[in-house]
């Protein structure tokens, strides 16, 4: 199944844009997972056919820090 590229572009936005926030320092670790869990549970209501593609991407992010 292909992912909706409206989905993979979120998805991907939000990776980045979290990544920047850690790396400038503008939000610590339990922030951003907590606001990363409420995208993942919104991007699920929203594309519940892929709900098992979103969630393997952010456990990947998890995974790449360390978490």
């Amino acid at each position: 199944m292909s992912v909706d590229p409206d989905l993979a572009r979120l998805v991907a936005q939000t990776i980045e844009n979290t990544d920047r926030l850690l790396e400038d320092e503008k939000t610590s670790w339990d922030v951003a997972v907590r606001g990363v869990e409420k995208v993942i549970a919104d991007l699920v209501a929203r594309y519940p056919r892929h709900g098992d593609w979103i969630e393997r991407q952010f456990a990947d992010w998890r995974r790449k820090h360390g978490h």
